[in-house]
């Protein structure tokens, strides 16, 4: 009997760390998500930018007075700088990595809750389900490790813990302010 609840022990205690493994993953995916986010919309408003740049010299050509030979050279050069920014998000398969990061936060969130059901309702479980449970979180580990480089992992790891400690200097000044 004894052996029974020690063994149930050890797997809630084993399930809470899944737990808590599979929320620190989907933080750093979410900060990884982001970044990239910020970078892919700040690619395509450089790109807005020099389109509506080229536009700007091509309609006030007349007015202005602008020799044709310089408004080549300024229409190619944000030509080539347009090509050459959607080239490199292209290369480095931002959109792409951004929506494998996205179905991957699903993905987390989903084995998230089930081992948060799992943990509630250990008893009802059987090995099959279990098992598949584990498969799932560990398949979602796996994707986790090939989406992210060892350096971006601790980075982002390291803002969080930042994050963190922020918060609770924040918390402990709002507790000297009330006490106040």
């Amino acid at each position: 009997m004894v052996h029974k609840d020690t063994s149930k022990e050890d797997l809630e205690k084993k399930v809470k760390r899944l737990i808590i493994k599979s929320h620190n993953c989907r933080l750093v995916l979410y900060l990884k998500y982001e970044n990239l986010s910020y970078k892919i919309s700040t690619i395509q408003v450089l790109v807005i930018i020099a389109s509506t740049i080229i536009t700007f010299f091509e309609t006030l050509k007349k007015q202005m007075h602008i020799n044709n030979r310089d408004l080549r050279v300024i229409s190619i050069s944000l030509s080539t700088f347009i090509a050459m920014s959607l080239s490199i998000a292209r290369y480095l398969k931002m959109e792409e990595t951004k929506e494998n990061i996205f179905k991957l936060l699903q993905q987390f969130a989903l084995v998230e809750k089930e081992l948060k059901l799992f943990k509630c309702t250990l008893s009802t479980y059987d090995e099959s389900d279990k098992k598949r449970l584990l498969e799932n979180y560990n398949e979602s580990f796996t994707h986790f490790n090939t989406i992210l480089t060892y350096n971006e992992n601790i980075y982002y790891r390291r803002q969080i813990l930042n994050m963190n400690f922020e918060d609770k200097i924040n918390d402990l000044y709002e507790s000297k302010i009330e006490s106040v």
